[in-house]
This record gives structure tokens, C-alpha cells and sequence, in this order.
């Protein structure tokens, strides 16, 4: 220790040895945490656990969008949608069952809605999108001069779309897996983890959390209508994560699809054992198209009819439904979830500590009854004095 005497400092000697030692192990301990904490903290991925592996196939393609019914639209839109729901405008074919997939020649099925792409997983999950570039490699494809039956010409360029044709995938909040190669971007000194046209490459997200999460594209995020790049043209989606257990279904579905879905032995008729006794269908919630025509043509055989994923495992899923509007159910027999313990509602045999800071009352003002008024516990009892009956505020 140092100390001044006479206007001089020097080492004081009233520092006994083994003080010297104490604080010479304090420092090291200190350095060692320091070093163990850097040595732990620069793998976040290593933390992750996924209950399980979820995979989307999706394109993102030119497509002409049509915003309301007085005929407002952008002939040169662009779009994320499943790869099944694609077809190729040539064939009439979806891309999963002709394989064929031609920039310029994309459309979406004609029984699927235009809508943006809202794929859901639950918490727990990892997702894998597997992203291909169907873009025309030059912009504004449909730039094509109008004419007008006298003859006159417009000189109006359609050119809401920028010139960069390269795309990505970014759930912004999500969780990346591997590397900053899943964010679908291009920032600061990173690789590109963008796709030129015609290429392909998979994004790795983990759902940690509950939430609605925002899909962009990050290979333009400026330019064009609106000055909001790719997105003011179309090319946004939503990523929902949804409860853990949980069962997602479609919420939008055709007369056809929901018949079919009760229709047990495919015969087109609803027999009584497929209606309830008010004469309703009785949904099978897992049932899947049958064979044939035209579920085989359409890609649709012996997938779900309402589930929005096709399993293979318990642990290895295929999104294959994107709706914007979903019935999700808990994993209980009657579609509930699990009732979790609050602050409000504990078993009882949990003690939890009063979080309120004051004491716990033997009644509860919700129960209507009148109870006595509360008074803040000392610093020590709050300390030690746990629930023992209903917590709540004043």
C-alpha cells in the first residue's frame, strides 16, 4: 500500500505478506473469469437446441399484381411464394411436378390467393429456407409501350422495379444458426449472403420466442415505387412463430378442400357417419388429398389438406401451406394448450416470492370479499417471506 510521509510516497510495510497473497489470488481469479468469459461467449449457435428441423422451399418471381378492384396495380410486381404453388405458365404445371422453371414464365397456381408469403413454425423450431432466384435477369420485364386502338403511343416508362436483381431472405428478429451467412444480406464488411438469378442457396433461423417477424429482402432496400426497393413492389412476407406445441392449420380453404377433409372413404358423398347429428362435416383435421385426378397433376397427392406442414418425423417438417390466415390449436386432445403457471394462477404446491413487495393477504380483493390493508414488509422479511396465499396488487 502506498503512503505519503514527509512529502514523499513509499510502500507502506503495515501490508502484511499474507494480505499481498489475498489480493494477488483476487486479481487472478479476476483474470481468470475474464478470460473463461471470453473464451465461452462467441458461439451463440452452440446454446441452440432445435425440437425441430422445418424446411420451406420458396421462389421469388416476377408477378403482376393487381391492388384493388378500380383496376390499381403494378404490372411489374415480384413476389416470395412456396415453390408448390408456382406453376410454370407454359405447362400449367407446378414447379414440383414439372421441374421446369423458366424466369418470365412463373405464375402462381390458380387456386392459390395472391397474397405475401407467411410461412409459420413454433417456438423451438429451426428453420431452413430454401431460396431460389426466379427473377428475369433484367428488370421490368413487362415494360412493354402501350398502345391505344387510334394509334397513339405512350412514353410512360412501367419501371417501378430497381435494376438489382439479386434477393435474399431476412426474418429481421429471428435468430441465425450458422453464421451471419443466414441473415439474407449484404452489410458492411460480410459475404453476401444474397442469390443472384438463376441461383439458389438455404437460410438457418431458430424461433426462440413467440412473435410476428418481418421477411424482406435485402438486395434492394431503396429505389423504385415508394422508395422502399424490392418491398414496394411486393416482395415481403411474414414469419410467425407460433406457441411451442402448437398445431398450425389453414384457415382459408375451399368447399372442395373442406368435403375432403370429411369425406372418409373419397366417394364424393357425405355419408351419416361423416356428419355430426346437426347434419355438420366431421373435419379430420390430418386428412391428406387423395390420388388421382387431378390431385396427382396438381402436385396435391397424399399432401395435407389442412395441416400446413407434411412430416415425415416428429422432428423433420416440410412447410407446404402459406396462408395468411391459420387455426392453431395446443398439442392437448381437444386442440387446448397446456395451462401454464402465472403470477396469478400457480399450482400449489409452488411457493413462489411475493415479486409485489408486499405481504401476502390470506383474501384476495377478486374474490370480492373484503380484505385488510396491506403494509410494506422491512427489508429484512422481505427477504425471507414467500407466497402463501395470493399475491396481488394493491
Amino acid at each position: 500500500m502506498l503512503e505519503r510521509h514527509d512529502g514523499v510516497w513509499r510502500l507502506s510495510t503495515a501490508v502484511s505478506p499474507p494480505k499481498l497473497r489475498r489480493w494477488a489470488r483476487t486479481a487472478w481469479g479476476l483474470a481468470l473469469t475474464g478470460m473463461a468469459a471470453l473464451a465461452m461467449a462467441p458461439d451463440a449457435q452452440a446454446a441452440i437446441s432445435c425440437q425441430r428441423q422445418v424446411t420451406a422451399n420458396v421462389v421469388a418471381f416476377d408477378k403482376p399484381l393487381m391492388y384493388n378492384r378500380l383496376g390499381a396495380g403494378n404490372v411489374n410486381g415480384m413476389m416470395y411464394a412456396l415453390q408448390r404453388d408456382v406453376i410454370n405458365t407454359s405447362s400449367q404445371s407446378p414447379l414440383t411436378v414439372s421441374g421446369q422453371a423458366t424466369a418470365g414464365q412463373l405464375d402462381l397456381r390458380p387456386d392459390k390467393r395472391h397474397r405475401p408469403l407467411v410461412l409459420r413454425v413454433r417456438v423451438g423450431d429451426c428453420l431452413t429456407v430454401n431460396l431460389q432466384n426466379l427473377l428475369t435477369p433484367v428488370a421490368n420485364p413487362n415494360n412493354v409501350p402501350l398502345t391505344e386502338p387510334s394509334g397513339q403511343r405512350f412514353t410512360v416508362q412501367v419501371d417501378d422495379q430497381v435494376r438489382g436483381r439479386f434477393v435474399g431472405f431476412h426474418a429481421a428478429g429471428m435468430e441465425l444458426v450458422d453464421s451471419i451467412a443466414d441473415d439474407g444480406s449484404h452489410t458492411g464488411a460480410n459475404v453476401s449472403s444474397l442469390v443472384a438469378p438463376g441461383g439458389s442457396r438455404s437460410y438457418r433461423l431458430y424461433a426462440s420466442k413467440e412473435g410476428v417477424f418481418p421477411v424482406s429482402s435485402g438486395g434492394a432496400v431503396v429505389g423504385a415505387d415508394a422508395n422502399q426497393g424490392n418491398s414496394s413492389n411486393g416482395l415481403f412476407g411474414q414469419l410467425i412463430v407460433e406457441p411451442a406445441g402448437a398445431r398450425i392449420y389453414r384457415g382459408q380453404v375451399f368447399e372442395e378442400e373442406m368435403r375432403l377433409a370429411a369425406d372418409v372413404n373419397n366417394d364424393g358423398v357425405l355419408g351419416a357417419t361423416e356428419l355430426t347429428a346437426e347434419g355438420h362435416p366431421r373435419i379430420r383435421y390430418e386428412a391428406t388429398y387423395p390420388g388421382g385426378t387431378p390431385w396427382t397433376a396438381e402436385g396435391k397427392n397424399g399432401l395435407p389438406i389442412l395441416n400446413m406442414m407434411k412430416c415425415a418425423s416428429a422432428t423433420a417438417c416440410e412447410i407446404v401451406h402459406s396462408e395468411i390466415n391459420a387455426v392453431v390449436a395446443g398439442p392437448n386432445a381437444d386442440g387446448t394448450f397446456p395451462r401454464a403457471p402465472t403470477r396469478w394462477n400457480r399450482s400449489a404446491s409452488a411457493t413462489p416470492r411475493c415479486r409485489t413487495g408486499w405481504s401476502p393477504s390470506a383474501t384476495s380483493p377478486r374474490s370480492g370479499t373484503t380484505s385488510p390493508p396491506l403494509r410494506r414488509p422491512s427489508r429484512a422479511s422481505t427477504r425471507t417471506t414467500r407466497c402463501s396465499a395470493t399475491c396481488w396488487r394493491a
